[in-house]
């Protein structure tokens, strides 16, 4: 088992507000220095060494039944997580590599404790009196069985072996990943139509060929601001090479070495496939179950893609090429924003002006806080790893008490993570001195102010920060007694459902009234005309992309993931996802690139499990039904789906947690209703 960081992702204590007076309340004490931020050289491979030895020390000397393998796993997870987080964030390139080299050192020790075999058998003889026990009991156990346990010696230490190899491909991977640096220089005109702004805040060169340069960099933030809007193919050609390049031909032969060690794993555990064999546990329990759904999702959105995809082919020949026949790649993004423009009168550039950063987040804290009967206090002056990163306080109102603490770090760096994601960094788990209130990190790349003008989202970001915000609330609201079992240490199939529900709020108009401001009087929301326009673009688009294109290229990304992990020989990784790139978008990816160098998901968590996405949406539509019945600002509803979802963690089976909340078995009404098929 390896911690898994959430691109990005639980009878229990349910019931613990209290109902006493706030009048008998204290004020709500703040803790400043939660993780240690800076390291001189060699300070952070020194705490990690230290952390493993202890881990290994304690699980040896101290473990005597299940609740205290949970202890020290849990104490052992909030020392060692946040200095592997370090790699995602720091300004400094040495704290970044050490921080690299401990994630692959951690992954080995948590592989090695679990195919211990006296450790194993302390769990699974370990006596329990209640449900929560044996939930815990239930879930490592078979985490050490997959491990291979059940294996003769011989088989266990060649397992162990090729488990420790794959945990340094993992980490090497996610090293190049997170260090790519790469950058464009264009000249002035090789960016026409690119907004003002945006060219103001790149890096300008005096000297090159033809006059001044800018750097590009391939941030995300940068990357789509000339995917959508440059108006040069060439340009666009470039950009999208570069951007499916980070990690370059490296990367993808890393992937493709641990494809081979992941399918020789799972054979050696008794499983056909590495897809059998991560998705047992999950809510869809086998590969065959996944293909099903992936296929039968696949015929049904076809008419629908079809049709959009002659309507972007049409549009090629009114805009860029009158005698275009197909699409090519970058042309995308282009075409999909260019109808937007056109057919909605939707522009980002104006949108932007409406979702200032600051008001878009003050928005969200308060959408959050009326819905879970909470609020985000900022803690002054602590120790962060960045200027521009915020801690904040979350105080449960019924009680005035401090219940969790997050992070914000929204601004791009070089050498940062480089998209959006929340990282459980400390787990809310019971100990012998109370509950430990965990700690998580939002982590964004978008754009920082620039020229007098403070940081503008687009309506696609804000939709993404209510997406990893809902994250933060699933790993900081958990009241699960056990650390295993907490937060958003559920099945993978289900851990984003919460997070695409929280999604569905910014189509809303009074909850995009409640989060814009004009950034020169943020007390003036959006207009009801933009509103409009906005409600009208869904029935099209999807994160600025036609949405059955957006869903037919998740099923592509999908379907990649699940060819190569149920591949029972060597595969090339970019020739698999090309062929599928090809079969169901028809047209092919932008020759000699290596997209699945930074398809960092199958390196970070998420192999053979891709699918969840997919999976997680039709629960997630199904939720946030209950929403759209009773309201959006509905507390009750809010603060049952605190108590039935957010504070569960994995303290029972996800589909048993929905029904809960949902008072029925849950169905895929909401799902396709939601994709107009």
């Amino acid at each position: 088992m390896k911690f898994t960081i959430v691109i990005a992702c639980l009878t229990t204590l349910a019931g613990c507000t209290s109902s006493s007076p706030r009048s008998v309340q204290r004020a709500p004490q703040f803790k400043r220095d939660l993780i240690a931020v800076s390291f001189k050289p060699g300070e952070l491979s020194a705490k990690c060494s230290q952390a493993l030895v202890q881990f290994s020390s304690e699980m040896n000397a101290q473990v005597t039944n299940a609740f205290d393998f949970d202890r020290v796993w849990s104490s052992f997870n909030d020392t060692i997580q946040p200095l592997v987080f370090m790699g995602y964030v720091s300004n400094d390139e040495a704290t970044r590599s050490e921080a690299s080299q401990c994630e692959a050192k951690t992954n080995v020790a948590l592989a090695d404790i679990f195919t211990h075999r006296r450790l194993y058998k302390i769990v699974k003889t370990t006596t329990v009196q209640d449900m929560d026990q044996e939930r815990l009991v239930i879930e490592l156990r078979r985490q050490f069985e997959k491990s291979g346990m059940t294996l003769n010696q011989r088989k266990l230490e060649k397992f162990r072996k090729l488990q420790a190899e794959l945990a340094d491909l993992e980490a090497q991977y996610m090293k190049n990943y997170n260090s790519d640096t790469t950058t464009i220089q264009f000249a002035a005109s090789d960016l026409s139509g690119v907004s003002d702004t945006f060219l103001s805040g790149l890096q300008k060169l005096d000297t090159g060929p033809g006059g001044p340069h800018y750097v590009v960099t391939t941030k995300i933030t940068d990357a789509m601001e000339v995917l959508m809007n440059a108006t040069s193919s060439e340009t666009r050609r470039k950009m999208l090479l570069a951007f499916e390049n980070r990690g370059g031909a490296i990367n993808s032969g890393i992937l493709a070495r641990a494809i081979v060690l992941r399918e020789q794993i799972a054979k050696i555990i008794g499983f056909k496939n590495w897809a059998d064999y991560r998705i047992k546990g999950n809510m869809a329990k086998n590969s065959k179950n996944v293909m099903k759904m992936l296929n039968d999702l696949k015929s049904k959105l076809a008419p629908r893609y079809a049709k959009e995809r002659d309507q972007l082919v049409q549009a090629k020949q009114q805009m860029v090429d009158a005698n275009a026949t197909q699409l090519d790649p970058w042309d995308v993004r282009y075409l999909a924003y260019q109808i937007q423009k056109r057919d909605y009168q939707l522009d980002d550039d104006v949108l932007k002006q409406y979702f200032p950063k600051d008001r878009v987040v003050a928005g969200l804290f308060s959408v959050y806080s009326t819905l879970l009967g909470l609020h985000f206090k900022e803690v002054k002056g602590a120790s962060v790893w960045a200027s521009d990163v915020k801690l904040y306080a979350i105080v449960d109102d019924a009680r005035q008490s401090v219940i969790g603490y997050f992070y914000t770090d929204f601004d791009p760096r070089p050498g940062k993570y480089g998209h959006a994601a929340s990282f459980p960094l400390i787990l809310g788990h019971q100990t012998a001195n109370g509950y430990s209130l965990p700690v998580s990190a939002i982590v964004a790349n978008f754009n920082p102010p620039t020229n007098g003008l403070p940081s503008l989202l687009t309506y696609t970001e804000v939709r993404t920060l209510f997406h990893e915000f809902g994250h933060i609330m699933h790993q900081t609201l958990t009241r699960a007694p056990y650390g295993y079992l907490s937060g958003t240490n559920v099945a993978q199939d289900f851990v984003e459902a919460p997070s695409q529900m929280f999604e569905r709020w910014v189509e809303n108009p009074m909850i995009l009234r409640k989060v814009s401001g004009f950034y020169k009087e943020p007390v003036q929301p959006i207009p009801d005309a933009l509103i409009a326009k906005i409600i009208a673009s869904q029935r099209y688009e999807h994160e600025n992309l036609p949405t059955g294109y957006y869903y037919m290229r998740q099923l592509v990304l999908a379907l990649t993931d699940m060819a190569l992990h149920t591949a029972t020989k060597p595969v090339d990784p970019d020739a698999t996802y090309a062929r599928i790139h090809r079969e169901l978008l028809g047209f092919d990816p932008i020759q000699d690139s290596h997209f699945m160098a930074s398809f960092s998901h199958l390196m970070n968590g998420y192999d053979a499990g891709y699918y969840g996405y997919l999976w997680s949406q039709v629960y997630a539509d199904d939720m946030f039904s209950e929403f759209k019945k009773e309201g959006l600002l509905n507390g009750q509803v809010g603060m049952r789906f605190r108590s039935a979802i957010l504070e569960q963690g994995n303290m029972a089976p996800a589909l048993s947690l929905i029904s809960t909340f949902l008072g029925r078995q849950p169905n895929n009404e909401a799902f396709f209703e939601n994709l107009g098929i």
